[in-house]
């Protein structure tokens, strides 16, 4: 068996599946069945996979499973396998006997004829459908399939193959010796001069910016050697729309940052297109043109590379710059706008709050009639204005049938909502980190977002490592989300779930987790049900404390008919409903005395 870096089975597994890391393995849908469930797990040490679902438990080492994938015999797919990772491997015999390594690409014994391999692939349904001239002797193909469908992007099944020509003028399967190099349009290899270059993630996207007269190129499977074409250039990555395409253009903007870029910077995809989708979705789903690209890219966000330690590991910058001293004259002169609402006594301008309430206490329901209310201008319970009306993004990750729901809640919705800017997207895959920040604040400036709501911070949130400070990790996670809200002017609402072991403390208290989540939000809005009701009560207690505006708590009662909440009361006596209701159910609107009362309540 041939052993692989943990580097190079990162490597390869990013190009074969959609995975994640889950403790020491990757796990992710099955690309052999097509899954859609995370049954599908790789061994980082190993590079060994399996499927617990419909592949029946069945394994395989990298080796294996590329043979299995491209439908080839043991020779294609090491020659796969090393256009993946970019480098050579020991030449093994189908038994596994280690020879000797190949020391060159003139050994025809190791070559295999490019038509061979597609012919092949042919026999398994896939034809050739492009070729990307990387230099007149070195191309990729892209092949899809004649039947099979991604699912998750409802497109043909693809897969590509390197071929070289050999110095005697045949085409081999393989890149051939030496570097891979990096693929470049026919604008970015006519220019005279360095300027703006865009990234994408494949070489048709690469030609299609091209059509629209801008200088592209490919950073799918970019080395820091092939990086290096690009000193001088102003970079700016598109990656594709979901989680994978994301990490895949982070770690790309790593090695162009250390290749010598003059800048690096990474777009958001606009939120129109499908999942998976890129600029060509853009063009030829939505009708861009020259001119929608160069604003996408104009706004595209500056990337800053992570500073590593010796052996490669992130590390934080412990350098720390010394406090300005401001005087009171400095103080005064400081441009520092005053807090504002966006509604009324509940919700700030900008900033992150939290949402916090026990299981079934109507968190989500209070959060979609806050969105209506941003989105149509009407009044929250019909009391409280709205200050900016603007669009909303509702990110539903707690519920699995969440979009359902909330369809449910706008069709019976008191307030009018045909047209307004309520925005969902249909399946979030992502949790909370780098990636999830990048494709949030990119909705938020495409969509000129006003409020977004968090359905929940615990479904965004991924497993914490062991050994990491759990204060810091979620003062961290919501001083980002606040920050993120504030340099965008909009509001975050995060919903989030009461602790369990908080029935002695006060309201403000009582969110799961540490203090650090109250401590790093604007404003925290606390949903209760009346002790003294029994569970199918209608009423609700809110109660409302927010950093620079007043306290408030309120009286909601839901209505079945057209799930919300409409407005009882306000004010310190809030908390006193149940009592007020023994008192009317007793005297009405009979005036009585301090006696009548000790009689009538015991």
């Amino acid at each position: 068996m041939i052993s692989f870096t943990p580097g190079q089975i990162r490597t390869y597994w990013a190009l074969r599946a959609k995975l994640r890391k889950v403790g020491a393995e990757l796990r992710g849908p099955c690309p052999i069945h097509n899954g859609k469930r995370d049954s599908f797990a790789v061994n980082l040490e190993t590079g060994q996979a399996c499927c617990h679902s419909e592949c029946g438990g069945r394994g395989w080492d990298i080796v294996g499973f590329e043979q299995l994938y491209s439908a080839c015999d043991f020779q294609a797919a090491l020659v796969n396998i090393e256009a993946i990772l970019g480098t050579s491997l020991s030449n093994v015999n189908a038994g596994g006997n280690h020879r000797k390594q190949r020391a060159s690409g003139d050994n025809q014994a190791a070559k295999k004829l490019a038509a061979v391999v597609r012919a092949e692939l042919a026999n398994s349904g896939f034809r050739p459908l492009q070729e990307f001239n990387y230099r007149d002797d070195v191309r990729t193909v892209r092949f899809e399939h004649s039947s099979q469908i991604q699912a998750d992007k409802q497109r043909p099944e693809k897969t590509y193959r390197w071929e070289h020509r050999g110095a005697d003028g045949i085409w081999y399967s393989g890149a051939g010796p030496g570097p891979k190099p990096m693929y470049t349009n026919s604008v970015f290899a006519n220019r005279d001069q360095a300027g703006v270059a865009i990234g994408f993630e494949g070489e048709a996207k690469a030609d299609l910016a091209g059509e629209l007269g801008f200088a592209a190129f490919s950073f799918k499977d970019i080395s820091e050697a092939a990086a290096a074409v690009l000193i001088d250039w102003e970079v700016v990555l598109w990656p594709d729309a979901d989680p994978a395409g994301h990490n895949s253009c982070r770690r790309s903007a790593e090695l162009i940052a250390k290749a010598g870029a003059r800048s690096v910077a990474i777009a958001h995809p606009p939120p129109d297109i499908p999942n998976g989708g890129d600029i060509v979705d853009a063009v030829r789903g939505l009708g861009w043109k020259a001119a929608d690209v160069k604003r996408l890219v104009d706004g595209a966000q500056p990337f800053s590379p992570a500073k590593r330690d010796g052996e490669g590991k992130v590390v934080s910058d412990q350098r720390v710059k010394a406090p300005r001293i401001l005087s009171v004259d400095d103080i005064l002169k400081l441009d520092i706008p005053e807090a504002s609402m966006l509604i009324e006594g509940n919700v700030a301008a900008s900033g992150a709050s939290l949402i916090v309430g026990a299981a079934k206490s109507g968190k989500t329901l209070v959060a979609v009639q806050m969105a209506i209310s941003v989105a149509s201008g009407a009044p929250l319970y019909g009391n409280y204005r709205v200050f900016a009306p603007g669009p909303v993004l509702f990110v539903e990750k707690d519920d699995p049938s969440g979009v359902g729901s909330v369809k449910t809640i706008l069709q019976r919705s008191r307030v009018p909502v045909s047209g307004i800017p309520f925005h969902m997207p249909e399946c979030v895959e992502y949790q909370f980190g780098p990636a999830f920040l990048d494709w949030l604040e990119g909705q938020i400036i495409s969509l000129s977002i006003r409020l977004v709501v968090l359905d929940s911070y615990t479904a965004l949130r991924g497993p914490r490592p062991k050994g990491v400070d759990i204060v810091k990790a979620e003062q961290s996670d919501l001083r980002q989300l606040d920050a993120l809200a504030k340099r965008n002017n909009c509001a975050i609402l995060v919903i989030h779930h009461s602790s369990k072991g908080s029935a002695g403390l006060d309201w403000s208290e009582k969110a799961a987790g540490t203090f650090a989540m109250t401590a790093a939000t604007e404003s925290q809005i606390f949903i209760s049900r009346f002790p003294d009701f029994d569970g199918a009560a209608a009423e609700r207690l809110i109660r409302i404390r927010g950093r620079h505006f007043e306290d408030l708590e309120m009286v909601l009662r839901f209505l079945k008919e057209t799930l919300d909440y409409e407005h009882v009361m306000e004010g310190g006596a809030a908390a006193l409903y149940p009592m007020l209701q023994q008192f009317r159910t007793a005297f009405g609107n009979q005036v009585f005395s301090p006696k009548e009362l000790a009689h009538a309540t015991g």
